[in-house]
């Protein structure tokens, strides 16, 4: 299928190879845009784009979609989702509204922990038909591809179901998907410490990633979580089987997460709202 986008208000992309170094500071708000467009699509790839005024006037073969006042952006590829859970959060969402910190919240049984108890009582069924209707949401608002969390499991069996349901969801549905084992996300009331990270590191990682279930590693490492220790040993355990680490650091307090991040390669170092 061969379709020409005319007239478009404007196309944020470039007809030339653009650099593939990381954009820093005032850069990253510097957009290729080319206004008073044309984009060709051919066979589901975009094949030229670039000014109306070289925009070719054979439309013969063309499927020619006239676009007055509309702009063509890339699709978002959305690398941090925890799109796998079995019921919202809206409740605590009122609480951060009322004022209540994240640690209120989990004070109170809510947040991680709450998450994790609805995901072991929901059948795998319920979570794949909810991720599917998600995705579709996200697909119509401008998701392309998208990483998925697991979590809100904290057992075996819990972790397992939300990695199954998201390898089922990229067998149903067009969007490219990534399953990031996320275990490591809280540790379950009254659980010894050291005794659940040897368990998710040492017994749960090569078990699922035997399976076909982990793209990613991921571990949030924050005070009264997780300590960069646990995720040096989680980086080094998932590359003895080719899975990069992600890692949440930084949300609340800065306890060394970053230079243990770096120090691991990781492939992504996320939130970062407390920096030094």
């Amino acid at each position: 299928m061969r379709i020409r986008f005319t007239e478009l208000a404007g196309v944020v992309g470039s007809p030339q190879p653009l650099a593939t170094t990381p954009l820093c500071g005032a850069e990253m708000a510097s957009l290729p845009v080319i206004k008073d467009a044309y984009v060709e699509v051919v066979d589901g790839h975009i094949s030229a784009l670039g000014s109306m005024t070289d925009c070719p006037t054979d439309d013969a073969g063309w499927d020619v979609r006239r676009c007055s006042g509309q702009w063509m952006i890339p699709g978002f590829i959305d690398s941090h989702t925890h799109l796998v859970y079995a019921a919202p959060r809206v409740t605590e969402f009122r609480m951060r509204l009322d004022g209540a910190s994240y640690h209120d919240i989990a004070a109170a049984g809510g947040g991680i922990l709450n998450s994790a108890a609805a995901i072991a009582a929901a059948e795998e069924s319920e979570l794949l038909e909810a991720l599917l209707q998600r995705l579709e949401t996200a697909r119509a608002t401008g998701t392309v591809a998208a990483e998925i969390k697991s979590g809100y499991g904290l057992t075996f069996e819990s972790e397992r179901k939300m990695l199954r349901v998201v390898r089922r969801a990229r067998e149903l549905q067009p969007m490219p998907l990534w399953a990031t084992f996320l275990a490591l996300h809280a540790l379950p009331k009254d659980a010894d410490h050291d005794l659940y990270v040897d368990a998710a590191i040492d017994q749960w990682l090569p078990a699922l990633a035997d399976e076909g279930l982990v793209d990613f590693a991921d571990v949030f490492c924050e005070a009264n979580y997780f300590s960069p220790s646990d995720l040096l040993r989680l980086a080094e355990a998932a590359a003895k089987r080719g899975i990069p680490l992600k890692a949440h650091v930084n949300q609340f307090q800065s306890i060394g997460g970053i230079d243990a991040s770096v120090a691991a390669e990781a492939r992504s170092i996320d939130h970062l709202e407390v920096l030094t």
